[in-house]
């Protein structure tokens, strides 16, 4: 009763889609057949057109891609440029900037002292001119 049947194993062939027993002596008969060999060949050459194809697409889509970007930004230089004259568009076609230094001086200004949130630190000079205060008012 202890003795039991087992099967012997199987090795799967990817390349044929076929069974053979799992022993060096079977592997070797098939792998050295004209069926494997050819199977392989078949394989091979399908990775080899995949990969060409997938280069050609990639090349496509970058080519469209390019073409796309292109055509946008020459409808954005003829129709958007003379209806709206906005930052970018001064810039495309190397125009004079508006005086932006006068317009936005305020903010630049708001930008370097700020305002504070509460616990947040005071800047370090902001603090040492605050304690120069202190001790003039004192």
């Amino acid at each position: 009763m202890t003795e039991f049947w087992k099967s012997q194993e199987n090795w799967f062939c990817k390349y044929c889609k076929c069974w053979v027993n799992d022993n060096p002596i079977s592997r070797q008969i098939h792998e050295n057949g004209q069926r494997h060999k050819r199977s392989v060949e078949e394989k091979l050459s399908e990775i080899r057109k995949k990969q060409v194809t997938d280069a050609k697409q990639t090349k496509d889509e970058a080519h469209w891609l390019k073409k796309m970007e292109e055509a946008a930004l020459k409808d954005y230089k003829k129709k958007d440029i003379k209806d709206n004259r906005d930052f970018t568009a001064k810039l495309y076609n190397n125009e004079d900037l508006p005086d932006v230094d006068e317009k936005y001086e305020s903010i630049r200004q708001a930008n370097q002292v700020g305002p504070r949130l509460p616990g947040e630190p005071e800047a370090k000079h902001m603090k040492f001119e605050n304690m120069l205060k202190a001790g003039e008012e004192g």
